[in-house]
């Protein structure tokens, strides 16, 4: 078993949701000595996420982009960096959808850089790619990480792209590589585009919520505190090339999300509101998580319920009006 050295570490997009998340739990660990995020901090919550880990002295921030070659290459030569945990994607439907073609050619562009500089420097690179990229997995079947790679929207495809040419990179140069694909996250952070957020955005307003479709599409929620100690375990315990799925096996569907938010806020369902479904909006998504708990003995623990509670707590908080 490959033990890898937590000591000196570069997190792209480290200002993001599942990213500053990470930052937190690598700050409990006594062998972590620094931090260097990498963001281009264009997502409004991003510094909102910084100001809670930056007064930590082993954490510092440097504002840039992945596409800059020079810029990652000296970030590399004077760090030092024992490790790098990639995070850094474009995860918003609209986002993607609004920017075509640049969005895309730029992260399959920046992972290709990445990926080069690491193997350069012969330095163990983790991803955090999304279960998304195995498409719509018909009940009651679930996706494991020998399902087929079958995304329907363009995020998906993107972060599809990106896990098979690390993939490649692992075979071509035996390069010490780790893809973990997670679920749908929630927690405390989250851009306030994603479903969660943007519910409880609207109930604190009395809005009409929107929802897509029937909003029957089910998704496997995972609170981002334990896919951030996900991933630190993938890239602790690993083999070189691991793949492997993090999620609680939680279903829930979109309408079951607001239905709960609506609960906990004291508004009443009539605020819902369907709209037109979206284009390469999956039915279902369902991930096997098993290898993880098999080989490297990592489960989720945080209860959807006691989860949710906690979530739309502090995002009310950080949403209501002022």
């Amino acid at each position: 078993m490959i033990v890898r050295d937590l000591s000196s570490l570069l997190v792209t997009g480290g200002a993001g949701f599942i990213g500053s998340a990470l930052i937190k739990k690598l700050l409990k660990k006594d062998d972590v000595r620094r931090i260097l995020v990498l963001d281009c901090m264009l997502h409004p919550e991003a510094r909102y996420n910084l100001s809670k880990i930056s007064p930590d002295p082993r954490v510092k921030i440097q504002e840039g982009n992945l596409n800059n070659s020079t810029l990652i290459s000296n970030l590399i030569t004077k760090n030092h960096f024992t490790g790098i945990f990639h995070l850094a994607a474009p995860t918003s439907y609209d986002t993607i959808h609004s920017a075509l073609p640049e969005t895309i050619s730029d992260h399959i562009g920046a992972t290709t850089k990445l990926l080069e500089q690491a193997r350069k420097a012969d330095i163990p690179l983790i991803s955090c790619s999304s279960g998304a990229i195995y498409g719509t997995a018909p009940f009651p079947t679930i996706s494991s990480e020998s399902t087929p790679i079958a995304p329907i929207s363009l995020p998906a495809a993107t972060l599809a792209s990106c896990d098979l040419l690390m993939q490649a990179a692992h075979q071509t140069y035996a390069q010490d590589l780790i893809i973990c694909r997670a679920s749908s996250c929630y927690g405390p952070g989250q851009d306030r585009g994603k479903l969660i957020p943007k519910m409880i955005y609207h109930a604190l307003r009395d809005e009409p919520l929107p929802i897509h479709g029937s909003g029957r599409h089910i998704r496997d929620w995972m609170h981002v505190e334990d896919c951030a100690i996900g991933l630190i375990t993938c890239f602790q315990k690993s083999r070189r090339g691991g793949i492997y799925n993090l999620g609680a096996h939680c279903e829930r569907t979109n309408l079951g999300i607001a239905r709960i938010i609506l609960k906990q806020l004291g508004k009443p369902e009539s605020l819902i509101s369907h709209l037109d479904d979206r284009s390469a909006h999956g039915e279902r998504e369902a991930m096997d998580a098993r290898r993880a708990l098999q080989i490297l003995r990592w489960k989720a623990h945080i209860s959807f319920r006691s989860g949710m509670e906690d979530t739309i707590r502090e995002l009310a908080a950080y949403l209501r009006p002022e």
